[in-house]
């Protein structure tokens, strides 16, 4: 689900159906937009969703990302949907950020440091492994756990 003027994540020719939305138009319609998109998937759809964090700044305030939220998640949850969604760090005033995380299954750091990716879970409901707090390294289609402490250091404090 797109704003007017963002980069997109994904484009027509990757076969998305790509939803752009007008926040202008005030916050019942956009999440009535929203749910009325996500009411019309028989289920397992996936969302992505951009920058709620520009969202905030420009066009609602952050109670309102925090009744979409709210309001949001759980639909995904009972249509056996997954969403996805940008919020940037220290971007965004801390309660508003913190009913996100109280209310989402997943987060993720994603990290960018010297050409590689990396991601590390920071929140991880239903789901254990040994590993699963680790940071990890993209090597093609997989994360690999990263094992030297020097690396791990240098791309934990070069922040999200």
């Amino acid at each position: 689900m797109a704003l007017p003027n963002t980069k997109l994540f994904l484009d027509e020719k990757s076969g998305a159906e790509i939803y752009t939305l007008k926040p202008e138009e005030g916050f019942e319609k956009f999440i009535s937009s929203i749910h009325d998109i996500i009411g019309k998937t028989c289920g397992n759809a996936y969302y992505l969703f951009d920058s709620l964090s520009e969202l905030a700044v420009d066009s609602f305030s952050e109670s309102m990302i925090e009744n979409f939220f709210v309001l949001t998640c759980p639909r995904l949850l009972k249509m056996k949907c997954l969403g996805y969604f940008v919020i940037t760090r220290n971007y965004n005033l801390y309660h508003a950020t913190l009913l996100v995380a109280g209310t989402t299954q997943l987060i993720l750091d994603i990290y960018r440091r010297g050409g590689k990716d990396y991601i590390q879970p920071v929140k991880v409901d239903g789901r254990y492994s040994p590993e699963m707090f680790m940071l990890h390294e993209r090597k093609g289609d997989d994360f690999i756990p990263v094992t030297d402490s020097i690396i791990v250091s240098d791309v934990s404090l070069s922040g999200p």
